[in-house]
């Protein structure tokens, strides 16, 4: 469908020259220029969004197949909106590419469906002892209520 571009908030200050004319044209002359916070840093997060159509599926990408697959395509917009899937490729420079600036440091935090299926694996494990021993019952109730209470400190609410 298309790509997003989104610079950084140090990026090149593209407006300068714009800013420079219109002085010029109005024939005002600053008594003090404000000095921009923007600088020459190349970083920039590339959002692009993709529409794919699976009952159109091009096997081999020759001149041919594109084609008639594009016909049979519009030919199914006429009639009504087919199936599609509709996603987003996001790209995030790297910290260490930024210029001329600080980068705050952020906490990456685990999304709740990895939290999950360590907890399930972690009680699937110890349910395993549990056969085997039953005076764990104890050891493994503690553990359930330290790990529900790490879960619940790292989710945020928004």
């Amino acid at each position: 469908m298309g790509t997003k571009q989104f610079d950084c908030d140090y990026h090149k200050d593209r407006y300068t020259q714009g800013r420079k004319r219109k002085r010029l044209e109005a024939g005002v002359i600053p008594k003090k220029v404000v000095k921009s916070k923007k600088g020459n840093c190349p970083c920039e997060i590339i959002v692009r969004d993709i529409v794919a159509f699976p009952e159109f599926k091009i096997t081999r990408p020759t001149e041919r197949i594109k084609r008639t697959c594009c016909t049979k395509l519009k030919v199914q917009f006429e009639k009504a909106l087919p199936r599609f899937e509709r996603f987003f490729i996001t790209q995030f420079p790297s910290p260490n590419d930024h210029v001329g600036h600080e980068v705050e440091a952020v906490e990456v935090v685990k999304p709740p469906s990895d939290m999950c299926r360590e907890l399930t694996d972690r009680i699937a494990g110890l349910s395993v002892l549990l056969e085997e021993n039953t005076d764990l019952m104890e050891d493994v109730n503690n553990t359930l209520l330290s790990l529900v209470q790490k879960m619940e400190s790292s989710l945020v609410l928004i």
